[in-house]
């Protein structure tokens, strides 16, 4: 018979509690997920006794609220040797509930979780966003993996191309602001790492943009010919100039291709090295608080413990810094490209005054082909704004991401 859920049940479940920004728990897992270890916070803000915790499953604390398509996502990445960040609503003994910004990397006999108390703007987004996924498993009858391709969708329409993209962007925002709240400096490589994630983030704009711009005059050379074949009794200039066109058309849209994949591949680089940074930097604060422990599960060997924590540390670090240097590599590359598509769109533009030189010798009656014209230097002219910032940005952070690999120290 099911029990009759008393007042103070319901309330305790709907309240969160909060827990002090200097705060950070840890807890160590087998690759099943069965704690083995934790430190005293993650012990007192959980409410469960030591001999509760440890030997229990990691999904003692989940939430009822917890869309199940993110702990799909969170496994996925998991077993494929991956870290992952992600917001989490845990529960305590007492029913009540508490969040956590959560970094979890595969260490050799199971997973180290860290976590930190969240505060940033998109927080309060993903709090929605969960809502609306756990509402949707409910009342759909979601799997956890058409859950986590939910939650993929759903980020993409807020703007991120991939989880890394969010991980990368939620881990600076939680680690900025959780520095700010303790009243501490940013450290340069978090300063920095924030200010790449910020100055690259329009780029993807600007390929999306180009890529619009391109296809809403990829017709504009045949409407060309045809008006030309009205006006010009043979193969005249005007004809002879939008063939040219066409050619140079083809050619930056068959570029446009190889330019994503550039900008691809340094966001991809960008990504992972501030989330890499992110995650350095809190595993060096927790080994430095797991040192000054005084309370952690019976039995615990500190010194293996902190030299794990440590171990976790390096590992993220040498990968930001790995990733670092790719990005200083890629975006060498990603300049060039970008001053490859400069000069194919500026030989466009010369095709488009060629053009608009033979009209003006013989005019179009109908002012077709001024439009056409018009048009054309109105698109072309924004490309070449779009390819002119683009081209800037890549110079500057070419020299920073270089600057930032060889001289940082996490």
């Amino acid at each position: 018979m099911r029990e009759t859920q008393t007042e103070p049940d319901i309330a305790a479940r709907s309240e969160e509690i909060d827990f002090p920004f200097h705060d950070l728990f840890i807890s160590h897992t087998d690759k099943r997920g069965v704690i083995i270890s934790g430190n005293e916070v993650f012990r007192r803000v959980s409410g469960f006794d030591w001999s509760e915790l440890v030997g229990a499953p990691h999904r003692l604390i989940r939430h009822d609220d917890m869309p199940c398509g993110v702990f799909q996502l969170f496994w996925d990445r998991l077993k494929a040797g991956k870290g992952v960040g992600c917001y989490v609503k845990n529960k305590t003994k007492d029913n009540r509930s508490y969040w956590v910004y959560a970094y979890v990397t595969p260490i050799a006999d199971g997973y180290v979780s860290t976590r930190q108390r969240p505060s940033s703007d998109l927080f309060e987004k993903v709090r929605e966003i969960y809502a609306g996924l756990r509402r949707r498993e409910r009342e759909e009858n979601l799997t956890p993996e058409a859950s986590r391709d939910a939650l993929l969708e759903t980020l993409a329409q807020a703007g991120f191309a991939n989880y890394e993209d969010f991980m990368a962007c939620s881990a600076v925002r939680e680690t900025t602001g959780r520095i700010r709240a303790l009243g501490r400096t940013l450290p340069y490589e978090i300063r920095e790492a924030a200010n790449f994630a910020t100055v690259l983030r329009p780029f993807r704009q600007g390929i999306d943009e180009l890529e619009r711009l391109f296809t809403s005059i990829h017709d504009a050379p045949t409407n060309i010919r045809i008006l030309a074949a009205q006006l010009e009794q043979n193969s005249g200039p005007i004809g002879i100039i939008s063939n040219n066109h066409t050619t140079l058309s083809q050619e930056v849209v068959a570029s446009l291709a190889d330019f994503r994949r550039e900008t691809e591949a340094i966001f991809d680089a960008v990504n992972n090295a501030v989330f890499n940074v992110c995650l350095a930097r809190i595993l060096t604060e927790m080994v430095e608080k797991f040192e000054t422990e005084t309370e952690c599960a019976p039995g615990l060997d500190f010194a293996s413990e902190a030299n794990i924590l440590a171990g976790a540390a390096e590992v993220a670090s040498r990968q930001a810094r790995d990733h670092l240097f790719r990005m200083a590599r890629q975006s060498r590359r990603f300049a060039n490209a970008t001053a490859d598509m400069k000069r194919k769109a500026s030989a466009l533009d010369v095709t488009r005054i060629m053009c608009k030189i033979e009209n003006a010798r013989n005019p179009d009656p109908t002012g077709g082909l001024g439009q056409i014209l018009d048009n054309l230097e109105k698109v072309q002219g924004r490309i070449a704004q779009r390819l002119s910032a683009m081209a800037k940005a890549s110079r500057t952070i070419t020299s920073d991401a270089d600057l930032f690999a060889r001289g940082r120290q996490v």
